[in-house]
């Protein structure tokens, strides 16, 4: 069995997919399959993934009869997994050579680890980009290196490497929370506040920012807003009373967490 499942969710993906398949044909460590979820494409993402499928032995298609929507996709390849990391992948973004590599090197090194991520660039929609590199942590307090989390979660970590098991468990919280705009944040939670997630700025992560990522996920109109932003308070609120954190250590951290919260209805 391979150490690793890249699970990727792919819905009209024609016309980008083949960066990402560029990036993994070309990773450093090799001992991974990749599951890759057809969200009822209407566009040539079939025969891009048949042809990648056929070169490619590590490669497993999925053609989804009727759209899942996205947390129901991104569930459905955690549900596929059968190794013990996992990491998904999205059809427009790219990794370093060495992604996998330096990640994996976190995870087996120190089993307080339960998610491995590294340097994100962000490729926004006029070409500029933006480097957002993994916080020092080494030699802080558990309560700091918390925090200081807290107070800067990158989204795009959700597309960091994960102990499968520990994501299945996160990720049931998140398809429960039931929308797709938060639900990175609300899977990253517990990592954070258990103080399980490590860094390695040397593996880069490309992501890119579409319209199709931006706007149709997140609650249009005000009522709509606020019910979200209720909904995810309380997941935010439920899964903080289940972090590992003791409860002097929770009062610290409170202002940090509804930071974290408020930014939500911005």
């Amino acid at each position: 069995m391979a150490k690793i499942t890249v699970g990727m969710p792919v819905y009209n993906g024609a016309a980008t997919i083949g960066r990402a398949v560029a990036g993994l044909e070309a990773q450093t460590f090799g001992d991974y399959v990749v599951i890759v979820s057809d969200n009822a494409s209407t566009d040539s993402t079939t025969e891009v993934l048949a042809d990648w499928a056929a070169r490619d032995h590590r490669v497993t298609v999925h053609h989804q009869p009727v759209n899942l929507g996205t947390v129901g996709n991104f569930n459905y390849l955690i549900s596929q997994a059968e190794t013990d990391y996992f990491m998904w992948h999205a059809c427009d973004d790219q990794l370093s050579p060495d992604y996998l590599e330096r990640l994996c090197v976190v995870l087996d090194s120190d089993g307080d680890c339960g998610l491995a991520v590294g340097d994100i660039v962000k490729h926004a929609f006029d070409g500029t980009e933006k480097r957002r590199v993994f916080p020092v942590l080494a030699g802080r307090s558990r309560l700091a290196r918390v925090t200081t989390l807290l107070r800067r979660p990158r989204a795009p970590w959700i597309y960091g490497l994960f102990r499968t098991a520990e994501l299945r468990a996160a990720y049931g919280r998140a398809a429960a929370f039931g929308y797709a705009w938060g639900a990175d944040y609300v899977t990253l939670l517990p990592f954070i506040l258990d103080d399980r997630i490590r860094g390695d700025n040397a593996a880069t992560f490309h992501y890119r920012m579409t319209a199709s990522a931006k706007s149709p996920h997140r609650p249009g109109g005000g009522l709509a807003h606020m019910r979200f932003f209720g909904r995810y308070l309380r997941y935010n609120l439920a899964a903080f009373a289940d972090s590992r954190l003791g409860f002097g250590k929770k009062l610290l951290c409170l202002p940090a967490l509804l930071r974290h919260v408020l930014r939500a209805i911005k």
